[in-house]
């Protein structure tokens, strides 16, 4: 790859070698595996699931699992110009060569990626005309559940859990291959997989208007409805204890950690929601073992806990306590970066606030009260306003609000309110800040497969582009920063999202013609589309109709487990509106959706565990009371304990309070509510606290709320600031921070050391930001006592040498360093040998650490570097060399203009800053000096000197041998 990486932007993308990647020898496996995230490297390393499935795989010794991602636009144009193909990262193995390759389908957008991948990797386009030899091509992820567009280019989709299934879909095929089988019996073998869809293997028929008449299985091995593959405990279902740790800038750089999946609110326009049912939390001690490791093994200062809406989780208030309390030294922030309103509450606000404060951002997706009942979105305003309350008065002076628009019976006085609420927001943070602000984000709903709005039609563009307009202007106008979301973007989805196979050669044909990246906001070309789209006479507007209630949809075969009944009883209660909410079924309750029907699935909740956190605690009553006991019960908690009851179920409203299963548990439960009782993390059934021995014991009077709220006889208010003093610490906070550039650090002693290291092998490829980036993830990991800054956001006091140019390697780099203590040289070299990213002699490589005992930085005192480069790898010939070198011995100037990113170019004298050419042993040596107008890089200064073009001088390996100096300056006194 060395001969591309020259060529491209970003070359560090492509290297493969990571910390924590795993890179298997290929000669002792027997089954090799590539999974894709059909998108560039930074959107595709931030994918959870790509994760959990890359190290789950590769447990496996007879597996050889690595990861595939698209290019950018550069290395795409070579590949298809030279006609080399895709490659995974590891071990470079071209994508054809592969047994499995599991592309996922992350959302609609990505589709014309997925024809991308496929053709770049050469692997052939439609399932029908694949070859027994090819590799086996498997889908997954959230678009599993409305594929119809894409499935003719798969041989097998898997539905739900990856975790759960994947491993048998192996199993299927290592026996197939043993068998020597034909591809067609590979189909018929893996539709038995629970959760596994062979396109292939079933038969869509329609009626005269175009309307599909039935998805039928055209092979007695396909079952009539594909349900989903569920993962019943997440408590014991495999998840990594270690991160890939990118050396580019990725969309979530952090550590992330699953909390919980699923969520059980109902939000209509929600397919996550639904696909992902039922709930199941992790422990907080699980959790807690997983940032430990995670943390130690990869440098991250930022721990972010995954889910559909974390604030949610029934433990959430101990647990990121806990969890920063454990992660003080370490300076490890917090980020929760789903939540909604109503879910946080004062005591997380403080914790997230301890070490750095992250951006908060909810959800009120509808500006009235009454629009939010249409799509179930069950808060009110007093939630929103309370939500901006508490994040204005920890501390913020922002919060982002996220909208949409085009839902079911939206008025204009919808959108007027969405304004006001808006406003009223502002206006409540403006109580504790003058300079609080509120930033609104504006979508379009997109009608989802698997939802109950998979009936209604998706706003017409014109129309979705006004009311966005309409509300972003006056918002505007006000002063409130608004922006709106593509509609062109959002028009596609929605085309996308509701078509069927028929689409697929569209797909195909708009890749062909140079598409791709649609998600990417400069990369739609929406002109392309409507093109390629009119020359196959397909109506995009057909699909973006209303469906009759009883048409058969084109997903119908495939099932989240829950009923297509379930969702249009829920669209229905809008047609009604008399009572258009559905209640949320965590907690003891059953809304009738039928997910926990069958075997052990259930919700279970981390309240339920009787040992959270494993250490014997005790927690109150308020977190962990059966409140669907009854829903008085909730309401006096919700009052006893100010609001901070952790149970979504006490909040759902009349609709809950009037539910059947609301009342209290019969004593012997028959089968129906038995299944759908909640359970506990890593224990099967339902909870001990459900147990109906258990509840014959306990007496029939409610506990009095003292010992509900406060079981150890505490008062919970007895050391809580005051509203007054809490604003007088946040000011001294703020103005602290303001000052700290004019007053500077406290006083106190920081012990600076000088790090020299080398930079050697593939990791030549890395900028200058990414090398910065790879020592202070290995510094973190070091344990080194180090010094830090002040402020809202404390970083390390690290100063690196000057950039060395992407794609040269260095014998001395060098890092200079603060620590809050003195400790011997021999310790500090001790903690950053084994932690620092080498591998196999390359890589950064620690050479030695001293102390220092003055306050210049090694970027201060460098002026130049002593430079080497094989003849060989540049191309030419000793002889032209030495002639060239020759004329620019007796040229009075050599004068070259140096390109600058949005600057002129810079005009640099090679006779001011080249000296001692020396030609060597094969080799050109020589030194570049850096003045103060500026110098020139070696590939440039070999460009000019030996008249070659700049991309033949750039794939030229250069070594900088030596660093150039200048005196340091004298000790402080």
């Amino acid at each position: 790859m060395d001969d591309l990486l020259a060529r491209v932007e970003r070359p560090s993308r492509y290297l493969g070698n990571e910390l924590n990647s795993v890179k298997k020898d290929l000669a002792e496996v027997s089954l090799e595996v590539g999974l894709c995230y059909p998108d560039r490297y930074e959107i595709g390393m931030s994918n959870t699931g790509l994760h959990i499935l890359y190290y789950l795989l590769n447990e496996d010794p007879e597996v050889a699992c690595e990861r595939v991602f698209l290019p950018g636009r550069d290395l795409e144009a070579i590949l298809k110009e030279e006609g080399r193909p895709l490659v995974t990262l590891e071990n470079k193995r071209p994508l054809s060569e592969l047994d499995v390759l599991g592309i996922q389908i992350p959302h609609e957008l990505s589709y014309a990626n997925i024809v991308k991948t496929l053709r770049l990797g050469q692997i052939t386009l439609w399932t029908k005309d694949r070859r027994d030899e090819e590799p086996l091509v498997l889908g997954g992820g959230p678009g599993a559940f409305g594929p119809e567009v894409v499935a003719p280019f798969y041989d097998a989709i898997l539905l739900g859990d990856g975790e759960e299934g994947f491993g048998e879909i192996l199993q299927v095929y290592r026996a197939w291959r043993a068998e020597g089988l034909p591809r067609a019996e590979l189909h018929r073998r893996l539709a038995g997989v629970t959760g596994c869809y062979v396109p292939s293997l079933y038969q869509v028929s329609y009626d005269e208007e175009g309307r599909i008449e039935a998805v039928a299985p055209s092979d007695p091995a396909a079952p009539e409805m594909v349900l989903k593959a569920v993962i019943e405990d997440l408590e014991t279902a495999y998840y990594p204890d270690t991160a890939i740790v990118p050396y580019s800038e990725t969309v979530h750089n952090r550590l992330g950690i699953e909390v919980m999946r699923g969520c059980t609110v109902g939000c209509r326009f929600c397919q996550a929601g639904i696909i992902y049912r039922p709930l199941r939390e992790r422990s907080p001690k699980r959790i807690l073992d997983l940032a430990k490791c995670g943390l130690s093994s990869t440098g991250y200062e930022e721990v972010s806990l995954l889910s559909l809406d974390t604030g949610d989780y029934t433990l959430i208030d101990p647990l990121t306590k806990e969890l920063l309390d454990q992660t003080a030294e370490q300076r490890v922030s917090l980020s929760l970066p789903s939540l909604r309103a109503g879910s946080l509450t004062d005591d997380v606000i403080q914790e997230i606030r301890r070490v750095r404060r992250t951006s908060f951002t909810i959800a009120p997706e509808a500006g009235t009260q009454r629009l939010r009942d249409v799509i179930n979105k069950n808060i009110s305003d007093e939630e929103i306003f309370e939500t901006v309350d508490r994040v204005a008065r920890g501390g913020w002076t922002s919060i982002k609000l996220y909208f949409m628009v085009g839902f079911p019976t939206e008025t204009t006085e919808d959108l007027d309110g969405l304004v006001q609420l808006v406003l009223r927001c502002r206006e409540i943070g403006r109580r504790h800040n003058q300079r609080f602000n509120c930033t609104a984000s504006i979508g379009t709903l997109v009608p989802k497969p698997q939802t109950p709005f998979q009936w209604d039609p998706q706003l017409e563009w014109r129309e979705s582009l006004r009311r966005m307009r309409y509300v972003t202007n006056q918002l505007r106008d006000k002063g409130v920063g608004a922006k709106y979301h593509d509609a062109d973007h959002s028009w596609l989805e929605g085309v996308l999202t509701r078509a069927d196979r028929r689409l697929a050669p569209v797909i195909a044909d708009v890749e062909a013609a140079g598409g791709g990246f649609e998600s990417w906001q400069d990369e739609l070309d929406i002109e392309l589309w409507k093109r390629v789209l009119a020359e196959h006479e397909v109506d995009p507007e057909w699909y973006l109709r209303q469906r009759d209630y009883d048409e058969v949809l084109p997903w119908d075969h495939l099932s989240a487990r829950v009923t297509k009944k379930y969702l249009l009883n829920d669209r229905k209660k809008i047609d009604r509106m008399a009572s258009p909410t559905t209640f949320d079924c965590r907690d003891d309750l059953c809304a009738g959706c039928a997910v926990c029907f069958d075997d052990d699935i259930r919700n279970r909740l981390a309240k339920y565990h009787p040992d959270p956190f494993g250490d014997g605690r005790k927690l109150p009553m308020a977190l962990v009371s059966r409140v669907a006991m009854g829903h008085g019960v909730a309401r006096q908690l919700e009052a006893a304990a100010g609001g901070s009851v952790r149970d979504q179920a006490a909040k759902a409203g009349a609709d809950a309070m009037a539910a059947k299963l609301r009342r209290r548990r019969p004593p012997k439960p028959g089968k129906r509510r038995w299944a759908v009782t909640p359970g506990a993390p890593g224990t099967p059934g339902p909870a001990d606290a459900f147990d109906p021995e258990r509840l014959a014991q306990e007496p029939e009077q409610v506990l009095s709320l003292s010992e509900i709220v406060n079981p150890d006889g505490i008062d919970p208010h007895a050391e809580l600031p005051t509203e007054a003093e809490l604003a007088a610490d946040l000011a001294a906070e703020d103005e602290a921070a303001e000052d700290e550039g004019a007053k500077g650090p406290p006083p106190r002693v920081a012990y600076h050391y000088r790090i020299v290291y080398q930079k050697r092998g593939d990791l030549r490829w890395l900028g200058h930001r990414e090398v910065m980036r790879a020592i202070y993830r290995a510094l973190i990991r070091s344990g080194l006592p180090l010094a830090y800054t002040m402020g809202f956001h404390p970083k390390p006091k690290l100063a690196f040498g000057p950039p060395l140019p992407t794609g040269s390697e260095s014998l001395e780099e060098e890092l200079d360093i603060w620590l809050d203590r003195e400790l011997p040289v021999e310790e500090v070299a001790a903690r950053l040998r084994p932690v620092f990213p080498a591998r196999d002699g390359e890589g950064l490589l620690l050479q030695s650490v001293e102390p220092r005992l003055t306050r210049t930085s090694a970027s201060a005192e460098r002026m130049g570097g002593r430079w080497s480069v094989g003849l060989r790898s540049l191309g030419v010939a000793e002889a032209a060399v030495a002639e060239a070198l020759e004329r620019f011995a007796v040229a009075d100037e050599h004068v070259i203009e140096v390109p600058r990113s949005k600057k002129d170019p810079r005009v640099v004298d090679l006779k001011q800053v080249v000296s001692e050419l020396r030609l060597e042993g094969g080799c050109l040596d020589f030194t570049i000096s850096v003045p103060e107008r500026g110098s020139a890089k070696p590939y440039q200064v070999l460009s000019a000197l030996l008249g070659l073009e700049e991309r033949q001088t750039k794939q030229a390996r250069y070594m900088m041998v030596a660093a150039l100096r200048r005196a340091p300056a004298e000790a402080p006194a």
